[in-house]
C-alpha cells in the first residue's frame, strides 16, 4: 500500500497533469487569436519577442526558481522559517534585477545584428520578460508549499484565458488588427494582473513578506547552488525558443510567423511525457532509491509507450491534416507544414525515448544529463545559422530536431550503461537490473 506521503505526491501530480492538460488547450487557443488578431507579418515580430521573453526569463533568473524550490523543503523540515523567508526575498531580487540588466543588454545589442529591429518593441519585451520571471519563480515558490492549484492556475490557465478573450474582438474583426507592441502590452499587463493576485493569496508570496518581514540568508551556501541549477534549466528551453529569435534576425517576419505557429502545435505533442513525467516522478525516484529496479524499469517502460502511442496518433494527423490547424491561424500560415512535421516527428522520437530526463536527474546523474542537453544544442544552435542561410527555415527546424532527438538517444544508451534501466519504449525487450 503506497505511504500518506505517496499518496499526497500522486495527488499533486494527477492535478498538475489536470492543469497542464487544460492549460495546452488555452495556449493553442491564445496563440491562434493572437494570429488571427495581428496578421502573419507582426505575428512573426509577436513570436520573436515572446520566445526572447522566454529566454530572457529563465536566463535573468539566475537558477532562482529551483533554489527555491530546493531551499524551502529544507528549511521546512528544519524548523527554519526566516531563512525561508530570506531565500524568497532574495530570489525576488535577483529575478527583478537580473531580468532587467539582461533585457537592456539586448535592447541595446540586438540591433547590431539587425538594422531596423525597434528598440521600443525590445523594451517592452524587456518588461514582459520580467513579469514572465516573476510570474515563473513564484510558481515554483508557491509549489513548494503544496499548492499545486495556486501555483500554476494563474499563470498556466487564467492568464492564458483571458489573453484569448481580449484578443477575440481583434480576431474576428470587430476591432482593428492590433500590432505586436500592443499585443505585447495586452499580454504583459493581464500577465501582471494574474501573479499579483496570486503572490496576495500566500503569506509567504505578499508585499510584506516579500520587502520588509524579518528574514536570515545563506547567500554564499544559495551562490554556490544557483549556477548549476541556473545552466539545467536555461539549457532545457533554449533550443525551440532561440530557433525563433535566430530566425527572427535572419528572416523576415512573414517568414518567423508561420514557424513560431508551427512550433507552438508540434510541442503540443511533448505535452503527454511531460504530463506523464509529473504523475510519475515521485515513483521514479522511490523506486530507484529503494532499488527496486523492476518496478522502476516498468514504470518508465509504461511512461514511454502511452506518451508516444498517444503522440503517434497526432503525428500522423499532422502529417494528413496539418494545414488545416496551421490555417487556423491566418491565410499563409500552411507554408510552414514542412516545419511542422520535422518537428513533430522529433518530438514522436523524444516521447520514444520515454522519461529520461527525470530517470537521469533523480538519480543521481544530473550532470550527465545536462551535459549531453548542452553539447547537443550548441551543436544544432551554432549549425542553424548557416542551416537558415542555406535552406531556410526547414533548414532550422532541422536543427532543432537533432537538438530534440539528438540528447535523449544518447541519454537512453547512458541509462543502459548506467542506471541499468531502459526509459524508451525498448524497455519492453530490456533485460536490465529489473530483469
Amino acid at each position: 500500500m503506497a505511504s500518506p506521503l505517496m499518496r499526497r505526491l500522486l495527488r499533486g501530480g494527477i492535478m498538475a497533469l489536470i492543469i497542464k492538460v487544460g492549460a495546452a488547450g488555452f495556449q493553442f487557443l491564445m496563440f491562434l487569436m493572437l494570429a488571427r488578431a495581428m496578421g502573419k507579418a507582426e505575428y512573426g515580430l509577436f513570436g520573436f519577442g515572446f520566445s526572447l521573453a522566454t529566454l530572457l526569463a529563465v536566463g535573468g533568473s539566475f537558477g532562482q526558481r529551483m533554489l527555491s524550490l530546493r531551499f524551502l523543503g529544507i528549511y521546512a523540515s528544519e524548523d527554519k522559517p526566516l531563512l525561508a523567508a530570506g531565500v524568497i526575498r532574495n530570489g525576488f531580487r535577483i529575478v527583478v534585477g537580473g531580468t532587467a540588466v539582461v533585457s537592456l543588454l539586448c535592447a541595446l545589442v540586438l540591433p547590431v545584428f539587425k538594422p531596423g529591429l525597434d528598440i521600443g518593441f525590445l523594451l517592452l519585451t524587456g518588461v514582459f520578460a520580467i513579469i514572465l520571471a516573476l510570474a515563473e519563480y513564484f510558481s515554483f515558490v508557491l509549489r513548494s508549499y503544496g499548492g499545486m492549484t495556486l501555483s500554476l492556475a494563474p499563470r498556466d490557465v487564467i492568464w492564458r484565458a483571458l489573453v484569448t478573450l481580449a484578443a477575440l474582438p481583434f480576431a474576428f474583426g470587430l476591432l482593428p488588427q492590433m500590432n505586436a507592441a500592443w499585443g505585447m502590452v495586452m499580454i504583459t499587463v493581464l500577465l501582471f494582473i494574474c501573479i499579483f493576485g496570486q503572490t496576495l493569496m500566500h503569506a509567504a508570496t505578499r508585499p510584506h513578506a516579500l520587502l520588509r518581514a524579518p528574514a536570515q540568508y545563506e547567500h554564499k551556501r544559495w551562490l554556490q547552488a544557483a549556477w548549476g541549477l541556473w545552466g539545467t534549466s536555461f539549457v532545457q528551453i533554449a533550443a525551440p525558443n532561440l530557433t525563433i529569435v535566430i530566425l527572427g534576425l535572419l528572416l523576415s517576419p512573414e517568414e518567423t510567423g508561420p514557424v513560431f505557429a508551427a512550433l507552438r502545435i508540434a510541442a503540443l505533442l511533448n505535452l503527454f511525457l511531460l504530463a506523464a513525467n509529473m504523475v510519475a516522478s515521485p515513483l521514479i525516484s522511490r523506486f530507484y532509491h529503494e532499488k527496486k529496479f523492476a518496478d522502476l524499469q516498468r514504470t518508465c517502460t509504461a511512461i514511454a509507450v502511452l506518451s508516444s502511442v498517444t503522440a503517434g496518433l497526432i503525428f500522423v494527423l499532422l502529417m494528413f491534416e496539418g494545414r488545416f490547424f496551421l490555417n487556423l491561424f491566418g491565410p499563409g500560415f500552411a507554408m510552414a507544414h514542412p516545419e511542422l512535421v520535422i518537428v513533430a516527428a522529433a518530438y514522436v522520437v523524444n516521447t520514444l525515448t520515454g522519461p529520461t530526463s527525470a530517470l537521469l536527474e533523480l538519480s543521481g546523474h544530473e550532470r550527465a544529463a545536462f551535459r549531453m542537453i548542452t553539447i547537443t544544442n550548441v551543436i544544432a544552435m551554432a549549425a542553424m545559422p548557416f542551416a537558415t542561410w542555406s535552406f531556410g527555415s526547414v533548414g532550422a527546424a532541422c536543427c532543432l530536431a537533432f537538438s530534440i532527438i539528438g540528447w535523449n538517444v544518447q541519454a537512453v544508451v547512458y541509462a543502459r550503461r548506467n542506471v541499468g534501466v531502459d526509459p524508451s519504449v525498448f524497455g519492453l525487450f530490456y533485460k536490465g537490473r529489473g530483469a
